[in-house]
């Protein structure tokens, strides 16, 4: 259960953080991998205790054996289960390599354990998580059938889904035009850095990958850390919306303007889920306008883009922790398990708008919102008691 999985004193081995970040967790499956010698200590502090010495840990870590779990997908408006693999390695020939199956999405495996450093934080054998380089989206697509693996730069194009409120938007704009009300909240910081390449977009960064040697673990070395040119959005909406057509066609000129080349993809409400969950659009979708209220939650949205490793722990300590709070048990578990099905599908975050503004959230979230919930869709979970307006 999720409260022996977090409690310390029944000195569980289940290595669930690891399995939270990189999406191979399903508690009520009990399917979660596991890793003799591995105890939580404090699970608000995400530390852990270890039965052998820090430098060995991912060389056990390494050896341990991939788990099958359950991924929850949406079909026909229900959730229903997709076959998915263990967080160390990736469904196939167990090198890391992933198969190139209807799934491949869900989980990229090995590469993941190579950005993840274990720092020393106490006298006691505990660690802490780190990140190598600072970074945890590195976008990894299958390789040749001798097992490497590069980085996909090839017809890349970064969409997002445009959703919006209409009635609170509407409210927003009653005295101004769109163009202003949207011209006034771009996140321009954020859009100059991207459209000048300065995100470090790991896509174009080719990584080398190496056998390392008994532990069968995979070590990537990065080519070139130079910036690269972004690649394109595609901008995803409801083609039966009339307002999310007129906010499209608007955003597409002012990021234009802004050196973003932008192609609007307008598809049935139907159709734009499954070609979304059939993975059509090959990245991670996101929605620029979401409410984020919760500065955690805002920063967690952005730590797949830009994050310094020391940052990126205490932002994931915060955020568990908050999970953790939570009064409902099926909460909690819903909100990891969105977090590792955001990990596993590399999420790219593209904070497009501010995320000060104020809007109204329904507190039952369905059909394609559920489909192509992301990071950010996590504040939806911190909902006020009797707040009905939310």
């Amino acid at each position: 259960s999720w409260e022996r999985l977090l409690d310390p004193a029944t000195g569980s081995m289940h290595w669930w953080l690891l399995a939270a970040v990189d999406g191979a967790l399903d508690f009520r499956q009990g399917r979660a991998t596991k890793v003799r010698g591995l105890t939580v200590m404090n699970p608000l502090k995400l530390r852990v205790k270890l039965a052998f010495p820090l430098e060995s840990f991912p060389e056990a870590i390494a050896a341990a054996p991939a788990a099958p779990m359950t991924l929850p997908r949406l079909k026909a408006g229900k959730i229903t289960a997709g076959v998915g693999t263990g967080p160390f390695l990736a469904s196939g020939n167990g090198s890391g390599v992933s198969d190139s199956g209807a799934n491949v999405g869900h989980c990229r495996g090995r590469p993941f354990l190579d950005r993840v450093e274990w720092i020393d934080c106490s006298k006691n054998g505990g660690c802490r998580l780190g990140w190598k380089a600072g970074r945890i989206d590195v976008l990894i697509a299958p390789g040749a059938s001798t097992g490497a693996q590069v980085v996909s730069n090839e017809g890349a194009w970064w969409p997002v889904l445009l959703r919006v409120n209409p009635d609170a938007f509407q409210s927003r704009q009653q005295a101004r035009d769109i163009v202003h009300f949207l011209d006034e909240a771009l996140d321009r910081p954020s859009l100059a850095r991207y459209a000048a390449g300065e995100w470090g977009v790991p896509m174009y960064h080719l990584l080398d990958f190496e056998q390392s040697g008994s532990s069968g673990g995979m070590s990537a070395t990065p080519v070139s850390q130079a910036p690269f040119p972004s690649p394109p959005l595609d901008l995803l909406f409801d083609s039966t919306d009339p307002l999310q057509s007129r906010l499209a066609d608007k955003l597409q000129v002012l990021l234009f303007d802004l050196g973003i080349p932008t192609t609007l993809v307008g598809l049935q409400p139907r159709t734009l889920i499954e070609r979304i969950d059939a993975g059509d659009f090959g990245l991670a979708v996101v929605r620029p306008f979401v409410a984020v209220k919760d500065t955690v939650m805002r920063m967690a949205a952005m730590i797949a883009w830009s994050c310094p490793k020391d940052r990126c722990a205490a932002i994931m300590e915060e955020l568990v922790g908050r999970v953790v709070s939570l009064p409902d048990a099926e909460q909690r578990r819903a909100v990891l398990r969105q977090i590792g099905r955001s990990y596993t599908n590399r999420l790219y975050v593209i904070p497009l708008l501010r995320h000060k503004l104020t809007m109204a959230v329904r507190k039952r979230v369905k059909g394609m919102r559920t489909s192509l919930s992301g990071l950010p869709d996590l504040s939806y979970c911190w909902l006020e008691q009797g707040d009905e307006d939310r």
